[in-house]
């Protein structure tokens, strides 16, 4: 059968079933954001996650820069490490390249991963460098720490919905880019930025944690980020859609599908919900399996949207 046919995330769960974790300090493994392993020696976590940037799937040079592609290789790791309320420590990178590129765009390549990683005291220890005649591909490996770890398992019936920050700015500063080229930084700066170099949300993940009972980073729309929430947990939700925080210039549909917002989504008991920095409170999950949607009337219909994919 074609990938195609069955589906990024279909296919997530083939690899997952076929390739269970079987050490006891394995806390988690394929399906979260990161992977956990107890370390019964310091009583923590350590958290393992890695993320790529392919070119003509993730990037295309017409719109950035490879400063910012090194920041967002970074940020979009950074991000997974957030969701699982942890702190960000070492990293490995690997450069997928053409023999013909310029010594300078890995020199900027490099400055954009070291000014985030400067900013969130992450060291780049090592990696690997191929040829990749076709495609420029990097990928990153990131090591992390927590003392205590969110996984998407965790929702409880009467939990609230918890948006940090806006939806669907990326999805408009991409279609943004496509339409006017790097016009578009001036013409819808604050989505573009977005886009090109997002923001991880290290310390409100961490904050978060304290009362989480699910989290997740939003790079695939929040429609895909309700579904395996409520998938892991075996809950179903009701979201008001008057109530999403929807960017400014963008739209219902780009935060549902849009994806690489990289903000973070969570539950909380319904009475922790206001003790959550820049949260706001856009559904609650219920027991029934099945993710309802709410209009400004009170009419409800099931959701449709799945979020962004793959295959």
């Amino acid at each position: 059968m074609k990938l195609s046919k069955v589906g990024q995330f279909r296919l997530i769960d083939i690899i997952k079933r076929k390739n269970p974790a079987k050490g006891k300090d394995v806390i988690a493994a394929i399906g979260d954001d990161a992977a956990v392993i107890k370390d019964k020696a310091k009583n923590s976590y350590i958290l393992l996650t890695t993320d790529s940037l392919v070119e003509g799937t993730h990037f295309d040079l017409r719109y950035s820069t490879f400063y910012e592609l090194g920041w967002k290789l970074l940020a979009v790791n950074l991000s997974d490490i957030a969701a699982m309320g942890g702190t960000p420590k070492y990293a490995l990178v690997t450069l997928g390249l053409k023999k013909n590129m310029s010594l300078a765009n890995i020199d900027d390549f490099y400055a954009g991963i070291k000014a985030l990683a400067n900013k969130h005291k992450v060291e780049i220890v090592g990696g690997d460098i191929v040829s990749s005649p076709k495609s420029l591909f990097f990928t990153m490996d990131l090591f992390g720490i927590a003392k205590k770890v969110i996984k998407r398992s965790g929702a409880r019936p009467g939990d609230a919905i918890i948006s940090i920050g806006s939806l669907g700015g990326s999805a408009a500063g991409l279609a943004s880019l496509k339409k006017y080229g790097r016009k578009a930084l001036k013409i819808m700066g604050s989505n573009v930025e977005a886009h090109l170099m997002p923001s991880p949300m290290i310390k409100e993940g961490r904050l978060a944690s304290r009362f989480a009972t699910s989290m997740i980073d939003n790079s695939d729309g929040l429609a895909r980020c309700l579904i395996e929430i409520c998938g892991a947990s075996n809950v179903g939700a009701r979201v008001y859609l008057n109530k999403i925080p929807v960017a400014k210039g963008s739209t219902i549909k780009n935060a549902f599908n849009g994806g690489e917002d990289y903000n973070l989504i969570l539950t909380v008991p319904g009475n922790k919900a206001k003790a959550i920095k820049r949260g706001i409170m856009i559904g609650e999950i219920t027991r029934a399996r099945k993710i309802m949607l709410i209009d400004s009337s009170g009419k409800a219909s099931v959701m449709k949207e799945k979020g962004f994919e793959h295959f």
